[in-house]
């Protein structure tokens, strides 16, 4: 278990080559229905990461004249993708190699410019779609709620410093408010009634380091559920719960308490 996780190094040059990478897939995004899961600094796991059709893309780019920071974070990009792989689609790690040329920084591969991680074998996400209904897995459902909780701190005033989705890396979200920075360890789950999330079994020990590095631990536990099929009522709680990428998904009230 992890209690923080270290930015990637960005370095002037490197700020160049991944601003000129998110240009380009937001460019290939086009027509189709892809939409970005992060696509902003600090780079923890991946650079970019997207939803296209029923499969997740974990992106990192690299200089091909510069394959050292490729190397350095392949553990990264890994992790992410074992993390939000679920039976009925794909989590697919990608890389966007990215060269120097007249015009400035473009990618190296035709396309979409994406090859696999692993193999090396190129990669175009409109022709790697899923038909049908896809099971949401952990992962995504932890994203979902770190990003209900990034809304609701920026709408009561709170400025997001730093958020993250890892479900094993502690903090998930630091926020700033009147002078002071916070913490905080969101926790959610799937429920068709009112309770929340629940604090990790190791909260001591991540409470002690929030609080070495000068951070207000703090924890926001909530509860998603399907909009259509699990409202809210204990009635149906015998019910198996289920979400949908694609659906509509409610959220529990949000409440800060201390952790």
């Amino acid at each position: 278990m992890q209690y923080d996780i270290e930015p990637q190094d960005i370095d002037e040059a490197f700020f160049e080559v991944w601003r000129a990478g998110g240009i380009h897939l937001q460019q290939k995004f086009g027509l189709t229905n892809a939409k970005w899961l992060r696509a902003e600094l600090p780079l923890l796991r991946e650079h970019f990461s997207f939803i296209l059709g029923n499969n997740l893309y974990f992106v990192q780019v690299y200089n091909i004249d510069d394959d050292s920071r490729r190397l350095q974070y392949l553990g990264r990009l890994k992790a992410v993708v074992e993390d939000a792989h679920v039976t009925d689609a794909k989590a697919i790690g990608c890389y966007l190699p990215m060269k120097r040329s007249s015009n400035g920084w473009e990618a190296v591969k035709q396309g979409w410019g994406l090859i696999d991680f692993e193999t090396f074998k190129p990669i175009d996400p409109t022709e790697l779609n899923i038909d049908g209904m896809v099971l949401m897995g952990d992962w995504e459902i932890h994203d979902l709620g770190v990003q209900f909780a990034r809304n609701y701190l920026t709408e009561k005033g709170w400025k997001i410093e730093h958020w993250q989705s890892d479900r094993h890396v502690f903090p998930s979200l630091i926020a700033s408010n009147e002078g002071q920075n916070f913490a905080f360890v969101v926790s959610n789950s799937v429920q068709p009634h009112s309770e929340k999330g629940h604090r990790p079994e190791s909260v001591v020990s991540i409470r002690s380091r929030m609080r070495q590095l000068g951070l207000i631990p703090k924890f926001i536990g909530l509860a998603v559920a399907d909009g259509s099929h699990d409202p809210f009522d204990p009635a149906f709680a015998h019910l198996k719960r289920r979400l949908y990428r694609g659906g509509k998904i409610l959220c529990s009230s949000i409440e800060i308490e201390d952790l």
